[in-house]
């Protein structure tokens, strides 16, 4: 576990993390000075999930003008799926152009249910880690949904299965 904290607290892991965050959701390499500032910042006090939010509410990714295809471009990037019509419904009900209505739905999408299993799912797959049964992905997915652990908590429980 030590090891594994260790490696998650590295600068070399924050900045890889930024640049493949960069690339996921702004769809382009981040500058040296982007890596360093968020590395830093997520080294020191913020989460990833904050790093992702401020992508996803910047005006680089909000350059979608039509509520339609800024809905689309948060499915495809945060959920991995296009939205079926009840849920662009849902959202487009909560859309009034302005800023404040964009951050709410940016928001509501990157902290559901549905994001954080897709996130939990994902670092299985990027550190290539079996759940042990069917439930367990959905139990980190609650746990991080209602705020009881980190996506830095799963790592350390993946790597100490890698390891131990």
């Amino acid at each position: 576990q030590a090891l594994a904290n260790a490696l998650l607290r590295s600068l070399e892991y924050r900045r890889g993390r930024v640049v493949a965050l960069y690339e996921q959701y702004l769809h382009r390499t981040p500058n040296a000075v982007e890596v360093d500032r968020w590395a830093d910042t997520l080294i020191t006090k913020e989460r990833e999930t904050d790093l992702v939010a401020a992508l996803l509410v910047s005006d680089e990714y909000r350059q979608q003008p039509e509520n339609a295809d800024l809905l689309a471009a948060l499915f495809r990037d945060v959920l991995q799926r296009n939205p079926n019509e009840a849920s662009r419904a849902f959202w487009e009900r909560k859309l009034d152009g302005t800023r404040a209505s964009r951050r709410a739905v940016v928001v509501g999408i990157l902290f559901s249910r549905e994001s954080y299993r897709r996130q939990v799912e994902a670092m299985y797959d990027r550190l290539a880690v079996i759940p042990d049964t069917d439930h367990e992905t959905r139990d980190w997915a609650t746990r991080l949904f209602q705020k009881e652990a980190s996506l830095d908590e799963l790592c350390v429980f993946l790597v100490g299965r890698l390891t131990g």
